[in-house]
């Protein structure tokens, strides 16, 4: 693996092309920086929620609950979460190809400001999945026992390549398995003393989309890498991969255990001021 500060110069061996491309420092702004214009053919994002998940994450670590989750989560303020999904779907909307899918695994409760601005931008809206897992009891309300997976593409739909037989062929499993309800992904498991990060996702949910909506070959990006499912499953499956990741720790602990020519580039934190999202133990500042 080969670390590096800007400028991004670093030409690998012709023998041993690089396969991911990972950024540590701001999605937004280094998908501005970094990634041409109808360059990716597939999006998994798995943003920040806006719901305090920062102060969470504090809170459990100081009970002792998740003694192995790193810090320096950064989570977004409610009343900057609209500015935040515009410039974030703007961006997936212009990096995109022509016919390229994006799935966004977001929270019931601040999910619409992406629905707006996945209209704002010509995205098309093709599913709201929802993946069903176990939830954590609530006394004053339902339990919540799922996320919404919101699958999107980007005109014209001649040119979306989906694969409707790509895990299961042409079966009655492979029916049930493209309904929109999914229960069966549990979601990820650590073993006891795993470093961990705040949320991460597990392998079986990636594997799945990339499976329907990519080919081997394919580029695939994903702006908030947490733990870095992303970049893993897709380098199995033959993907190559851009991946930004705000959260120094996260990128220290996990960007090593990518397998292949991976190439790592620190950006400049002092991209812009005009945001400050802060997380349980530093500052991240994003421009949007």
């Amino acid at each position: 693996m080969t670390f590096m500060h800007e400028p991004f110069g670093y030409n690998p061996p012709k023998s041993e092309p690089v396969m991911a491309r990972i950024f540590e420092g701001c999605g937004i702004m280094g998908a501005k920086a970094h990634i041409a214009d109808g360059s990716i053919d597939v999006v998994i994002n798995d943003p920040p929620f806006g719901i305090k998940g920062d102060v969470i994450g504090s809170e459990y670590r100081n009970q002792g609950k998740t003694r192995n989750v790193i810090a320096g989560y950064v989570e977004i303020p409610r009343e900057q979460y609209q500015d935040f999904a515009f410039s974030t779907v703007a961006e997936v909307a212009r990096v995109l190809r022509p016919g390229g899918s994006a799935y966004f695994i977001l929270s019931f409760q601040t999910m619409h400001h992406f629905i707006c601005a996945i209209e704002e931008h010509g995205l098309i809206l093709r599913n709201n999945i929802v993946w069903q897992y176990p939830g954590i009891w609530q006394d004053h309300k339902y339990t919540v026992g799922h996320h919404n997976i919101i699958y999107v593409i980007k005109p014209p739909l001649a040119a979306v390549w989906f694969d409707p037989y790509a895990r299961y062929g042409d079966s009655k499993k492979s029916y049930a398995d493209r309904m929109d309800v999914w229960t069966d992904i549990p979601q990820k498991k650590h073993h006891n003393g795993e470093i961990r990060n705040m949320n991460s996702l597990p392998d079986g949910l990636v594997e799945k989309m990339l499976a329907y909506s990519s080919r081997p070959g394919d580029t695939v990006l994903d702006m908030f890498l947490g733990e870095f499912t992303t970049a893993k499953v897709a380098l199995k499956m033959g993907r190559s991969v851009f991946g930004f990741e705000i959260n120094p720790h996260a990128v220290k602990t996990f960007a090593p255990t990518l397998k292949g020519n991976v190439e790592v580039t620190r950006l400049n934190p002092a991209m812009s001021n005009r945001l400050t999202w802060r997380s349980s133990k530093s500052e991240a500042f994003c421009d949007v």
